[in-house]
């Protein structure tokens, strides 16, 4: 027998593997995709990822943070320092952001601690000048400030360091106090750039807690679901039905 005999010889159909046959089929078919739908599905799948970042841009619920703070500052969950607003309280949790710089002479950072029980000015006050008491000899400690932090009561106080006459560094500490629990937010400067009181003090007031917004959270889940059942279909369909014409060629050379 030739080789073109050999090859339009008809084959029993109980010695094709259709499963064997079938992937080839769905190769085929992907080749055969047009790159309209190609295009949809890579857009598709975008948005999705572009969805999803919208609603990872906030920590997590409940958590403070400072949304306006400088480029270049790194989260630290596990930051830690050892002078702390209040030494005797309870703490729950505490967490930093920093600069990476190979010199101290540049390094700052923003400690956010969290405390069981609100505050008064009086706890801040006493607060502040237990600080001065102990570090008083090497930095000027500046007057408490009546501030408002998210919406709630604050107070605050600028710390300075010297060294043979010029600041070196800055230190702006605030107190926001809620129902059950304080938060201190202290952001150290070592940075030239940073080194202004007023920058410090308007930073340091942009701390919030991270809560849900209705008029984001919704329509942002909403498409979510939405792009995700359609890539979810379209995928089901491509690996389940091929096109008819292959289909039926596959029909044709099992039968």
């Amino acid at each position: 027998m030739s080789g073109t005999d050999a090859k339009n010889a008809l084959v029993p159909a109980d010695t094709i593997d259709v499963e064997t046959c079938r992937p080839h089929a769905l190769e085929r078919w992907d080749m055969e995709m047009p790159n309209s739908r190609r295009r949809t599905i890579a857009g598709l799948a975008l948005a999705l990822l572009l969805l999803g970042s919208l609603g990872a841009s906030k920590p997590p619920y409940g958590m403070g943070y400072i949304p306006k703070r400088p480029a270049g500052f790194v989260f630290d969950a596990n930051a830690k320092q050892a002078r702390n607003v209040y030494p005797d309280r309870e703490e729950l949790d505490q967490y930093a952001y920093g600069t990476i710089s190979m010199s101290d002479e540049k390094y700052c950072s923003i400690f956010i601690t969290q405390y069981a029980g609100g505050s008064t000015r009086e706890d801040v006050q006493k607060a502040r000048d237990l600080q001065e008491k102990l570090y008083g000899n090497s930095m000027d400690y500046g007057p408490l400030e009546q501030l408002t932090i998210d919406e709630h009561p604050a107070w605050g106080w600028l710390e300075t360091q010297y060294y043979e006459g010029e600041v070196t560094s800055l230190e702006y500490k605030a107190v926001v106090s809620y129902d059950t629990v304080s938060y201190a937010v202290e952001f150290f400067a070592h940075d030239p750039q940073y080194l202004e009181a007023g920058f410090l003090r308007d930073l340091v007031t942009t701390f919030e807690l991270s809560r849900p917004s209705p008029n984001h959270t919704v329509p942002i889940t909403i498409g979510v679901l939405l792009v995700a059942g359609f890539l979810f279909l379209q995928f089901a369909r491509r690996a389940s039905r091929p096109p008819a014409a292959l289909r039926d060629e596959e029909e044709q050379r099992i039968a």
